[in-house]
């Protein structure tokens, strides 16, 4: 799974560069070199208050029902299923994961629905190709990302109908894969067909 920079796992790594900071130039004030050290140290600490007084307050819904990691794996999720698809397909994709993490049928987790299948050596397969497809998985257009994590929030927090009523699978429409007779087709949103 990629790694999210949480708040937590950010404050760490910026107090790691601050403990490294005061390391390296323990000494600094016996050469002279006193105000590029103390620049260097609340350069730092600024940015380390900055993570925990900043960026804290968002790894939670108003309501705390989800911290940034399961946003970040959402917008994962949408961004390589839908990327191109525009904001309706993003919707979709959020739901369908949601809708998953609802239902007893799957984990009750964002990460885990997302990861599902990508964990088992023994032929379990992915529920989402992009996790398991051995590439990259960090975003390279920005500004999908962005409208990808915008929209991800919006659906978390129940400010957004679902466009595929209520469905928990879906499938490119260019294959038809041996479970789509099992379930009742909702909708097809771009190149994705929705089923529940």
């Amino acid at each position: 799974m990629p790694r999210v920079s949480t708040p937590r796992r950010l404050s760490k790594r910026l107090s790691r560069h601050l403990a490294g900071t005061l390391r390296k130039h323990r000494h600094a004030p016996e050469r002279g070199d006193g105000p590029m050290f103390f620049a260097k140290l609340l350069s730092r600490a600024v940015l380390l208050v900055a993570a925990i007084t900043v960026l804290a307050p968002h790894s939670r819904a108003e309501n705390g029902i989800f911290n940034l990691s399961e946003v970040d794996c959402l917008t994962l999720n949408m961004y390589w299923e839908a990327r191109g698809e525009g904001e309706v397909g993003l919707r979709a994709v959020a739901h369908v994961t949601l809708n998953r993490v609802r239902s007893l049928l799957f984990p009750d987790s964002i990460c885990d629905v997302v990861a599902q299948g990508g964990q088992n050596a023994q032929g379990g397969a992915c529920q989402f190709s992009w996790w398991c497809d051995g590439l990259d998985d960090w975003p390279y257009d920005m500004r999908m990302w962005r409208a990808s994590h915008t929209i991800a929030r919006k659906v978390m927090l129940g400010r957004d109908s679902d466009p595929t009523s209520g469905a928990l699978w879906y499938h490119a429409d260019y294959v038809i894969p041996y479970w789509a007779d099992d379930y009742i087709q909702t909708v097809q949103i771009g190149p994705h067909i929705f089923y529940r």
